[in-house]
C-alpha cells in the first residue's frame, strides 16, 4: 500500500472532506480547509 499527498490552493467549496472510491481498494480522500485543499491517495 502506498499514498500520495496533493497540497494545492483552490477556491474554497463548502464540502469538508469528501471520499472517492476508485474501485480496486484504491480511494482518494479529499479534505477541504480554507483555500487549501489536501489530496490524498492511496492503493
Amino acid at each position: 500500500m502506498s499514498m500520495t499527498h496533493y497540497r494545492f490552493i483552490q477556491q474554497s467549496t463548502n464540502v469538508p472532506f469528501s471520499y472517492i472510491s476508485l474501485g480496486n481498494d484504491s480511494l482518494l480522500l479529499i479534505t477541504n480547509i480554507g483555500n487549501v485543499t489536501d489530496k490524498y491517495f492511496v492503493n
